[in-house]
């Protein structure tokens, strides 16, 4: 599974990796943290005993808690709903691996149908499956892409706009505008042209 993640990280400009904490997420963390295969370390964002470590710091370890799969299922749910996570349709072509891919899709659709939710009588919900033991990896991995969409999405809002030592920077998101430079240099200036714009 680790050579697996260090594949499409030199096929695709990943950014983040979140991964389920439990049931072997710690071992691939350590395998891809201590740069597996000579590969570069991934690190994982939230441990400060790698804080002076080398590498890419892009992992995010997540702890499958019930709060935690509500919010990450109606995340998912709201992507589904606003149409910003699509199927694919039936493969037109004969390529084998087009065929494999799109039975994974159809895997994926089957475990999300067979999820049953209950509440219990604090109000807390349980997402799961109709009999212990049902597979449902794929799912799993659906809400932590789901929930991870949502994080990355909030990052991208909260983005503080970059201050140059001259000229006006607007930060990349909708409805941003030019920030005037104060002058000055070093971060806490920065930080004060911010603060001075925002008041």
């Amino acid at each position: 599974m680790a050579k697996s993640v260090q594949r499409l990280l030199s096929s695709f400009n990943i950014v983040r990796i979140f991964m389920d904490a439990q049931g072997g997420g710690n071992a691939i963390k350590d395998l891809l943290g201590e740069g597996y295969n000579n590969s570069t370390p991934i690190l994982d964002m939230d441990d400060d005993s790698t804080k002076y470590k080398h590498g890419r710091r892009i992992l995010k370890m997540i702890t499958f808690s019930p709060t935690w799969i509500s919010d990450a299922n109606f995340a998912a749910l709201s992507l589904l709903e606003n149409n910003r996570l699509r199927f694919p349709n039936i493969p037109r072509s004969s390529s084998e691996i087009e065929e494999k891919l799109y039975d994974e899709v159809r895997l994926l659709k089957s475990q999300m149908l067979s999820i049953i939710v209950t509440e219990t009588s604090r109000g807390v919900r349980h997402f799961d499956t109709p009999k212990k033991g049902q597979n449902k990896d794929l799912y799993s991995a659906l809400i932590l892409a789901a929930y991870g969409a949502k994080e990355m999405a909030k990052d991208v809002e909260n983005e503080e706009p970059v201050l140059e030592t001259s000229g006006l920077v607007r930060p990349h998101r909708q409805g941003a505008s030019f920030v005037k430079q104060y002058g000055g240099v070093g971060n806490d200036y920065m930080r004060s042209a911010v603060l001075q714009r925002r008041l």
